[in-house]
């Protein structure tokens, strides 16, 4: 990871002005928004493992999010308990 940013490099003068810049503010908070996601941005490969790793397991969350994950992109081969030995292309494992 990045080392944290420090001010041993700056002069006193900039560091000085940078402190003078510093504005406070107020603000109401009206309303929060969440956001759910489900890997919308990954590959389909990538979707295609989490969720079928997450239905697998043996947690009804992580099974849910899972069902919901499939719900998204319903056209693709997930994996399901009953074929998890089964290749994703549907044929038989050797």
């Amino acid at each position: 990871p990045k080392p944290p940013w420090t001010s041993s490099k700056m002069t006193a003068g900039r560091l000085d002005a940078m402190k003078k810049a510093i504005m406070g503010l107020v603000m109401t908070v009206e309303g929060v928004e969440g956001s759910f996601k489900l890997n919308q941005h990954k590959s389909d490969a990538d979707h295609v493992a989490i969720a079928s790793a997450l239905t697998q397991r043996h947690d009804e969350a992580a099974q849910a999010i899972g069902e919901q994950m499939v719900a998204l992109r319903p056209q693709l081969n997930y994996i399901s308990p009953l074929n998890a030995s089964e290749p994703a292309d549907g044929r038989n494992a050797p």
